[in-house]
């Protein structure tokens, strides 16, 4: 009896593992199709207005990459960091084309959902400062990419990947490195000290802290405009890496391993669609694209002044849509007045806070700046001093005043610093004899 129990029970199994394996099969062969066919993985339209974004090619994914000027030591002073990085991805899944277009940081454009202009980079932080909701991040990267829609001729940009500099180290390693011709040699701190090489010019492979180096370096004749060239090459070079060492269906999996440190709205099943994509993709097929313009100066502030007529043509060749350039007189705006802030400022020697600062012009309108645009000095340098970026350090006990100015304006910050604390070592324990 027992035996014939046995048989019939394996009479019924095998029929029940017949229709869990066709049915995982089925499930398994619809999300492939998927993965290979990825349109019906993404949004056409994400609101009910009828504009630009109703009628765009629904083959053709905009993604905004941002890098985070942050790390560390910034995480704990403050909440709201600059766009180093600012990429617009556009990804034609019919034509197996990927554009990049970068946009410089300190491009002068007008802030979505604000007043006035500002430089791009500060476009987070807008959208950050002036939200009214419990999660101002989703805010800060919604007016990235409505600040990068408008200035593309308002295609529709509805997904962002943010990564900040620590992440950068552990995606690089995760690939094993990544192959790239460094055109010149990289000169110890950022190039301000020409006694050291650090990084030799040639082909070579970077693990992620000497990437991270290169794409930080910031001594070249064109500044920052060099480095969005770095950045370009630098992205290019690790997709051969990635396609040299077959790991894009190990995207996912590293996604994972770092996803703590990288802001996205894209679900799991994009990310692995786009890796299926990127694996067949070739690199002639990749094209870079620069936001055209040329450096310009107004209210004393450095600027990347966009060139209207390339801007137009340039949305043209990419998306075929015809915009009217933007009024190519900027109207100055002076400033009237300006506040500053620091993450603290009762102080022990040896601990370092950050100096925060936004103002307001003639027209009403906001401004923030970047540390760089800022001067700062010190009452007493025995008490505390400040860097050019804003980072202030104490370095003896007593009360000291930073005074930060901007376009003839200033502000005064006091700031207090406490000795040390003296921790008592424990009185040792006499043994008995």
């Amino acid at each position: 009896m027992k035996h014939g129990k046995k048989k019939n029970k394996r009479k019924y199994l095998i029929p029940i593992l017949f229709v869990i394996v066709s049915i995982l099969g089925v499930t398994f062969g619809t999300f492939y199709a998927k993965m290979r066919n990825p349109q019906s993985l993404f949004a056409s339209s994400q609101n009910n207005k009828i504009d630009i974004a109703d009628q765009f090619n629904k083959d053709i994914i905009n993604i905004m990459l941002v890098g985070f000027d942050k790390d560390q030591q910034r995480s704990k002073e403050s909440k709201i960091f600059r766009t180093d990085t600012n990429i617009v991805l556009t990804i034609n899944l019919e034509k197996k084309t990927v554009d990049m277009i970068s946009i410089p940081r300190d491009s002068y454009v007008s802030i979505a959902n604000a007043n006035g202009m500002d430089k791009f980079n500060s476009a987070y932080g807008y959208g950050y400062l002036n939200s009214e909701s419990k999660n101002p991040e989703d805010d800060g990267f919604q007016c990235i990419m409505d600040t990068a829609s408008k200035l593309l001729g308002e295609v529709p940009i509805y997904y962002y990947a943010a990564v900040d500099m620590d992440v950068v180290v552990e995606i690089v390693d995760a690939i094993g490195g990544v192959e790239i011709n460094v055109p010149t040699d990289l000169y110890k701190d950022h190039g301000k000290d020409q006694s050291e090489i650090v990084i030799h010019k040639g082909q070579q492979k970077l693990d992620g802290e000497g990437l991270l180096y290169y794409a930080r370096y910031r001594h070249y004749p064109k500044g920052d405009i060099q480095r969005v060239e770095n950045q370009q090459k630098i992205l290019l070079a690790t997709f051969g890496s990635l396609k040299k060492s077959n790991m894009f269906s190990s995207l996912p999996k590293i996604y994972e391993s770092v996803q703590k440190n990288i802001k996205t709205n894209l679900n799991t099943s994009q990310i692995a669609a786009l890796a299926l994509f990127a694996k067949d993709l070739n690199k002639e097929s990749i094209h870079t694209y620069m936001m055209p313009g040329d450096f310009g100066t107004i209210n004393n502030l450095s600027y990347w002044i966009i060139d209207q007529e390339k801007r137009v043509q340039l949305i043209q060749d990419l998306y075929g849509i015809t915009i009217e350039p933007d009024e190519k007189e900027i109207v100055p705006e002076n400033l009237t007045s300006i506040e500053a802030s620091i993450s603290r400022n009762i102080l022990e020697i040896g601990q370092t806070a950050q100096i925060k600062a936004s103002g307001v012009t003639n027209l009403g309108n906001q401004r923030l700046f970047d540390p760089g645009d800022l001067r700062y000095s010190s009452s007493n340098a025995n008490i505390i001093t400040v860097s050019d970026n804003g980072v202030v350090t104490a370095v003896g006990a007593g009360n000291a005043t930073i005074t930060i100015s901007v376009d003839g304006i200033s502000k005064n910050i006091n700031i207090t610093v406490n000795a040390a604390k003296v921790i008592e070592k424990s009185k040792q324990i006499e043994q008995p004899k």
